[in-house]
């Protein structure tokens, strides 16, 4: 009851609003403009950067690969206000587009990515998610089925499993990542290869103290790898060099990259609240990336539609990520 009397509190806040400036944005616009509705702006934070009480942002149709974060808060009764125009489709991103395809071999691209998110790196194809290269392939493209291999056998240095392919036999797997559910599979967890045993097809690794007992992979369950160029076989994969920062990428059905929108996560943020109070936003999507509330006071998000909002290939987890994930929502009365 508490909750549902803080969010209609916030809601009143907002009807009852005093009106103030009024700012435009759109894909087509420069943020040298003034932002008015004929001269908008470019980005959605040139308008944040300016904004006071009482003041609303209308946002134009289009996808805005940025992060905005407030200069200031809004106060009660007169709220930073960020809105699409008219019931538009706005989305923000965390990602950023990637260009500049050229061919690495009959069925692989690759372009220049000077950014480099390491276990949250994550890429999308017209909007929607691709797998990283992995062991086994995801070949139904469902997130909630693992897909994974089985695992043989194990114990407190690794797991063997004799379906893994002898051409992988002579692959350095250090620093690759398994993933595994394992025996009663209440959840997963994951550790960073050491190497490989070919000869009982064994994978090395240190494996976590939560696989003791309920998780135990000795009693059975699955697996599946990343974190190899090897690994990119399959369309609908990519795999990030650091080394040489550049990515790789086998398009859904082999398609030609430079025909599609490809973009890659730079920013785990699409917004920013963090300690800012009486900001509202209303209708603006958000995709691969999330919102932070920590700290916020009397803030409200309405409306949205969120997808792929937090992402991580893991390397050493267990029942938690050691990160914030989801909307991270804190503070008081929002």
């Amino acid at each position: 009851m508490k909750l549902f009397i803080a969010v209609l509190s916030a809601a009143l806040t907002i009807v009852n609003s005093v009106q103030g400036a009024d700012y435009y944005v759109a894909i087509e616009g420069n943020d040298n403009n003034s932002g008015s509705k004929a001269k908008p702006f470019a980005t959605i934070q040139k308008a944040a950067d300016i904004m006071e009480s009482g003041d609303t942002c209308f946002i134009h149709e289009g996808e805005y690969f940025e992060t905005v974060k407030p200069a200031n808060s809004g106060k009660r009764n007169n709220p930073i206000a960020f809105r699409t125009f008219e019931n538009e489709t706005v989305t923000v991103s965390g990602s950023a587009p990637v260009t500049g395809w050229k061919k690495h071999d009959s069925s692989i691209y690759k372009a220049s990515m000077d950014w480099d998110l390491g276990k949250n790196n994550q890429v999308f194809f017209d909007g929607e998610m691709l797998d990283e290269a992995r062991w086994p392939d995801n070949t139904d493209g469902n997130l909630m089925t693992p897909d994974g291999a089985e695992i043989s056998s194990a114990d407190g240095v690794g797991l063997s499993c004799l379906e893994f392919p002898d051409r992988f036999a002579k692959t350095d797997w250090s620093g690759a990542v398994i993933w595994v559910m394992a025996n009663r599979k209440w959840t997963s967890w994951s550790s960073t290869l050491k190497g490989y045993e070919p000869a009982g097809k064994k994978l090395l690794f240190e494996v976590p103290n939560i696989s003791r007992g309920a998780m135990d992979p000795s009693r059975g369950g699955e697996f599946y790898l990343v974190g190899k160029m090897v690994l990119l076989d399959y369309p609908g994969e990519w795999y990030y060099d650091s080394e040489t920062a550049v990515l790789y990428l086998r398009a859904p059905d082999d398609a030609n990259p430079n025909d599609h929108q490809i973009t890659a996560k730079k920013r785990p943020l699409a917004f920013d609240l963090s300690n800012r109070a009486h900001i509202y936003i209303h209708g603006v999507n958000v995709l691969g990336a999330t919102i932070d509330m920590e700290g916020a006071r009397y803030c409200l998000v309405q409306g949205i539609k969120a997808m792929y909002i937090s992402h991580t290939h893991g390397g050493r987890t267990s029942y938690s990520l050691g990160e914030k994930t989801g909307i991270y929502m804190s503070g008081n009365n929002n």
